[in-house]
């Protein structure tokens, strides 16, 4: 069992690694000049597999099984497959995208709101589905109400 600051000199253009565990939080500190990354790979059936790198300056990736799911951009976070947004206070009442179908699912009793000010909310109760418009005029186009 080691304690204490491990720094692993790499030999790679002089570049230093440092596994810190000195204290409550964890460390890596990796050497890197911009546009260089560190990645994080797991030993499976006799190969690597990267689980996450990040790049100094750029992307940070997640992997699942090998294949990018999250990564972040210059913009924002690119999320590529299914997703789910979840949240302890509705359990089991949440939004979620399905890629293979192309569609936003909002469950029972999950608001689609649109305007700064809940404008327009579309829900369903279960049995029952909601429009509910909170502004201005609500005005539709060739509109066919089936029961």
């Amino acid at each position: 069992k080691y304690s204490g600051i491990l720094d692993v000199n790499a030999n790679i253009y002089g570049r230093n690694l440092v596994l810190d565990g000195n204290n409550g939080t964890k460390y890596i500190d990796a050497d890197l000049a911009n546009g260089n990354s560190i990645s994080l790979r797991g030993y499976v059936g006799g190969s690597y597999q990267f689980l996450a790198d990040f790049t100094r300056g750029g992307a940070c990736g997640l992997n699942f099984s090998g294949s990018r799911k999250l990564e972040t951009t210059s913009t924002g976070v690119t999320i590529s497959g299914d997703f789910l947004l979840d949240n302890s206070t509705n359990a089991n009442r949440d939004v979620f995208f399905d890629e293979s179908a192309n569609i936003m699912r909002f469950k029972d009793y999950v608001n689609a709101s649109f305007g700064d000010g809940d404008d327009l909310v579309f829900w369903h109760d279960g049995s029952h589905s909601h429009i509910k418009n909170n502004t201005g005029y609500f005005s539709h186009t060739k509109c066919k109400i089936l029961s």
